[in-house]
Parts: structure tokens; C-alpha cells; sequence
């Protein structure tokens, strides 16, 4: 019985509502609600606005007028155009006849000079450059001539000094000192014919010449040998380099040949 009553109520109010309520008074509502919506805009905007943004276009027209009737008239013999009526009063008419002004070559701005561009400087001529030396040819080489064998001089004597000399810087001797001490040729073509391995004719040749003025030096000057017993170390030093194991054979056969 109750929830009966109590719907009943809701119902009676609900129907009390709808009565004050039709479709116009919703349109009044919806355009009272724009009106305040426009007019809260509007103030919102004057709050929001910088000192300088607003502007009056009739001021504005004013200063466009004064500055037309300052500008000269390029073109029309420096004559002053005449004071010109605000645009504001401007007819079809005038319009048209400054149009035609302007076609005409008389413009309402001032001319402005340009000036003419500088020209530039010439550039500097550059100092050609210095010619470059040509370089020296390079010298040529000639062939080495052919050094014949040393002939002892008519006045060398076979003293041990002139000997001594004959001795290279490596240790061995030149032909010259075979014949400075006397040696015959019957020794030199004496020498061994079997050769270590890997020596050359030449080189074998040396080595049996040095060989040689060592036994020569102990048979003629053998009272002066500690003038050339270290001469004599050297050579035999550099001779037992090239002849290895057969150095004491070769030496053997050097001192039966002399």
C-alpha cells in the first residue's frame, strides 16, 4: 500500500512539471542561454586584449590622406599635386581619374634615388712566379777503366817497407810483392788445384799469392820479423777464413813451391 502512495506521488509531480513546460519556453531558455554566452565571450575578450590592439579606422584614414598630399609627383615636372579630398569623399569619378594618373606615369609616392652600385676595384695582378731552377743533369757515370796489373817501378827496391805496402786493408797481398821479393812464376802456377767448395778462381788466386809472400818474408826477412809478424797474423787470419780445413795443406804447399 505504501510503494502504492509513493508512486502515485512521483506521478502527480512529474505531471506538475510538464505542465509549465512546452516547446517555447525550452526556446526561450536555449536563446536566453547563447545571449549570456555571447556577452561572457565578449567581456572575456576585453580583458584579454593588449593596450595597443585596438584600432580606429577613421584615424588611420585621416594619416593615409596626410601622407598623400606630401608625396610628389615623379614625372609631372616637380609639380606639387593638389591637396586631395579624404578618401572618405571620394566619388566613382575621382577614382577613376587617379587611376589614370597612375597609368600615366604619375605616381603619388615619393620617388625614391637609388645609387648606382660602386664599381668594383681591378683586382691586384698577381707577381708571376719565380721560374723554378731546372735541375743539374745528373752526372754519368763512365765505366771504370780497366786497371792494368801493378808493374814494379824502375827504382823500387825490394826492401821489406816497399813490401809491407803491397798488403791490402782486408789482409791479403798483390802481385806486386811476389815480384818484389823475388818469387819466380814456376811458384805461382804451383798452386793447389782441388778448391774448397763455393771459391772462384779469382779468390783462390789471392789467397795462393798471399800464401806465398808469407813464405817469402820468413826466408828473406826472417831476422825482421817482428817488423811484419803482425802483418803476417792478419793475412793468415784472412786466409784460414776462405780456406777452412784445407788452410794448413795450402800453406805447406806455398813453402815447398818458394
Amino acid at each position: 500500500m505504501e510503494i502504492a502512495n509513493t508512486l502515485q506521488s512521483g506521478t502527480g509531480a512529474m505531471s506538475k512539471m510538464r505542465r509549465g513546460m512546452t516547446s517555447g519556453a525550452v526556446d526561450r531558455v536555449m536563446n536566453d542561454m547563447e545571449d549570456h554566452v555571447d556577452v561572457s565571450k565578449e567581456i572575456s575578450d576585453a580583458l584579454t586584449a593588449q593596450p595597443g590592439d585596438v584600432v580606429d579606422e577613421d584615424e588611420l584614414l585621416e594619416e593615409l590622406d596626410e601622407l598623400e598630399e606630401e608625396d610628389i609627383c615623379d614625372g609631372c615636372e616637380e609639380s606639387v599635386r593638389p591637396k586631395a579630398k579624404p578618401r572618405s569623399q571620394y566619388t566613382e569619378e575621382d577614382e577613376l581619374a587617379e587611376l589614370e594618373a597612375e597609368l600615366e606615369g604619375c605616381s603619388y609616392s615619393a620617388p625614391v634615388e637609388k645609387s648606382s652600385p660602386k664599381p668594383a676595384p681591378a683586382p691586384k695582378p698577381k707577381p708571376a712566379p719565380a721560374p723554378m731552377p731546372e735541375p743539374a743533369p745528373a752526372p754519368v757515370s763512365k765505366p771504370a777503366a780497366h786497371m792494368p796489373a801493378a808493374k814494379p817501378s824502375a827504382d823500387l827496391s825490394p826492401s821489406l817497407d816497399n813490401i809491407i805496402l803491397q798488403q791490402k786493408a782486408s789482409g791479403c797481398f798483390n802481385a806486386l810483392a811476389l815480384q818484389l821479393l823475388g818469387i819466380p812464376d814456376s811458384a805461382k802456377n804451383a798452386r793447389p788445384t782441388t778448391l774448397p767448395s763455393g771459391m772462384s778462381a779469382a779468390l783462390a788466386e789471392e789467397v795462393w799469392i798471399t800464401l806465398l809472400v808469407l813464405a817469402g818474408l820468413e826466408k828473406k826477412f826472417g831476422d825482421k820479423k817482428s817488423e811484419w809478424s803482425f802483418l803476417a797474423q792478419k793475412s793468415e787470419k784472412w786466409v784460414s777464413s776462405k780456406l777452412g780445413a784445407a788452410f794448413d795443406t795450402w800453406k805447406a804447399a806455398a813453402e815447398v813451391a818458394f
